[in-house]
């Protein structure tokens, strides 16, 4: 399955970095003719330089036919240029799946810095932060402060999730869910809970609320139209593809 966002980040980096990368693969070429005990005049097709060994190999060069030279750009690119571009890439972007977040933590704020409850966890669980107990009515909507405020690099933001128990067992989740923390806002994250239960709900200081996960972003650049592409769905919505 292709990974759409670092394939995006791939294509930014050689975009932006394309001379670089090519002053590097044109070097890499060079130090291999070089190995290989090619000079500059074998590579000279002035009248002055031209010895009888290099008049030979351009003889030869001209019986090239198309197919040939195209094999041996497929070898030089394969040989030379991906491989730089690969390093490159693997220099520049760290495709692991951790990244630095900075985290402040608010007066009010208590206990330890949110981390990841298993391993394999995909979001990291928020703690209310109250001076008493919050009883929150059926269908009543409530901000709850978390004490924290995160800093992510500029290529992400922060989703607020629900956590499955709270939402199983007490009917309680959030409103806008999943809740976007852009990667600019310094404030304190806040989660907007509601209950969907027909009981009051009552939320203790230190009690994990939500959860939440970094997700990279992909940045859009709209162009104007008057027509778009043909599809055999066309305009088809609203349960068009039927229930079953």
């Amino acid at each position: 399955m292709i990974d759409v966002e670092k394939m995006s980040l791939r294509m930014k980096l050689l975009a932006e970095n394309a001379e670089t990368i090519f002053l590097i693969a044109k070097d890499k070429i060079e130090q291999s003719k070089k190995a290989a005990g090619f000079g500059s005049a074998d590579f000279d097709t002035s009248d002055d330089n031209e010895n009888a060994g290099n008049k030979k190999r351009r003889k030869k060069n001209k019986s090239l036919d198309l197919q040939q030279m195209v094999a041996i750009a497929e070898q030089l690119i394969s040989e030379y240029v991906e491989p730089v571009i690969g390093d490159y890439i693997k220099k520049h972007i760290d495709f692991r799946s951790e990244i630095k977040v900075k985290v402040k933590t608010w007066p009010h704020f208590k206990g330890n810095i949110p981390q990841y409850e298993s391993a394999g966890a995909s979001g990291l669980d928020v703690r209310a932060q109250l001076d008493k107990p919050l009883t929150i009515k059926p269908f009543e909507r409530v901000l709850v402060p978390t004490g924290l405020s995160l800093e992510v690099p500029q290529e992400y933001e922060i989703q607020a999730r629900p956590r499955s128990g709270l939402s199983l067992k007490k009917g309680l989740t959030l409103v806008n869910t999943p809740g976007t923390i852009d990667a600019d806002y310094r404030g304190e994250i806040k989660m907007i809970m509601i209950n969907l239960g027909q009981e009051d709900v009552v939320v203790e200081d230190q009690e994990r609320i939500a959860q939440l996960v970094i997700c990279p972003v992909v940045k859009a650049q709209f162009q104007l139209t008057d027509d778009l592409s043909d599809t055999e769905r066309g305009e088809a919505g609203f349960g068009s593809t039927g229930s079953h």
